[in-house]
Order: C-alpha cells, then structure tokens, then sequence
C-alpha cells in the first residue's frame, strides 16, 4: 500500500456483486479510480489539504433496474479529525451533485502514512447513496485501507 498512496475500498461487496448480475448492472471507473480483480476500488491519492483532510480523486459509477440504481461517487476525502469519515461528490439521479458525508469510521495508522478503516458505518446520506430501502444509517459496510504522503 506504501507504495501507491491510495484509498481501497470495496463499498459494500454484496451490492456490488448484485448490481454485476443484473441484465443491465454496470460498474465504471474514470478519473483514474481503478477496480481491482477482488472488486475493490482504487482511488489515487492527490494531496493532504491546508485543513488537513486527505484528498483522493477518481470516480465510480453503478447502474441497474433500468435506472432505479443509478450513482456516481467521486473525489473521496477522509478527514481524521474531529472523528474519521469519509465524505464524496454523490451524483443521483435529479439531485444536484453535492459533497456528503457518506460514512463514519475507526481510522487505525498501521504504519506512517497508512491507515486501516474499520467499523466503517453509512450516515443517513451513505444509506441514501447506496440505496435507501436496502441500507441504513449506521450499516456496516465494507473496511477500507488508506495511505497520503506527508505534505
């Protein structure tokens, strides 16, 4: 991970694995973001910002049920303090883009530099985003891993 400063996250593996099996269910990445062979997602790290937060780019995008799923996640940031979350730019369908707070965490620096994001729970933003009569504030979704080079 040291070597590729990055954010890995996998969202939530069994909506991921659901939306694949749908006739139409698509998964894209741009913006650098990279999927990886165990379906997690890479975003690429850009830079620790004068507030302290760390900054990453990239976008993931689902689609499925003719456009009842429909959501982009982009630009991840993970602040640290006063406690650890991660916030995107959400894109839904008839919402404007807006950054939100999507999930809370227990961030854990495993070594300088890289942290272990557990106990990873959606806000009531994180369950709208991802589906709001499937998912609730609080749900535990998948942990993440995330490393920044010092500014």
């Amino acid at each position: 991970m040291t070597a590729s400063h990055a954010l890995d996250w996998g969202v939530k593996q069994s909506l991921m694995r659901y939306v694949r099996m749908l006739d139409d269910g698509t998964i894209e990445v741009s913006e650098d973001a990279e999927l990886s062979a165990e379906g997690t997602f890479r975003f690429p790290f850009v830079e620790v910002g004068a507030d302290g937060i760390l900054r990453y780019g990239g976008r993931v995008h689902w689609f499925g049920h003719h456009g009842l799923m429909d959501a982009s996640l982009s630009s991840p940031w993970i602040a640290l303090s006063p406690a650890p979350a991660l916030s995107f730019d959400v894109e839904l369908p008839d919402l404007p883009l807006e950054r939100w707070t999507i999930a809370t965490m227990k961030a854990t620096e495993t070594q300088p530099g890289v942290w272990a994001g557990t106990e990873v729970r959606l806000t009531s933003d994180g369950a709208l985003t991802l589906g709001a009569l499937q998912y609730h504030e609080y749900q535990q979704v998948d942990d993440l891993t995330f490393a920044a080079r010092a500014s």
